[in-house]
């Protein structure tokens, strides 16, 4: 019998009560080392990064205004992108 995804978090919660909390700590603990890391780690330029995203998770997303003088603030906007040749991206 294959367990369900719902049954298996059940019995990890389960688990991680039993043994005090230690597992919540363990993965506190690791987090914590993973932001020590990120901070001194190299980065990308930021248009690398942008095109990235757009390479890899094309489709939809969300463009929304943050100025109070426009009438129905705030708004926002669904749009569709995909990737051009030149990794810039399209509508």
């Amino acid at each position: 019998r294959i367990a369900s995804p719902r049954a298996s978090r059940s019995a990890m919660a389960a688990a991680a009560a039993e043994s005090g909390g230690a597992a919540a700590d363990a993965e506190r603990e690791a987090m914590q080392r993973f932001m020590a890391h990120q901070k001194t780690a190299a980065k990308l330029p930021y248009p690398v990064q942008a095109r990235s995203v757009f390479a890899y998770a094309p489709g939809y997303a969300v463009l929304s205004t943050l100025c109070k003088a426009d009438e129905g603030y705030p708004a926002g906007a669904v749009v569709g992108f995909a990737p051009g040749a030149d990794g810039r991206p399209s509508s």
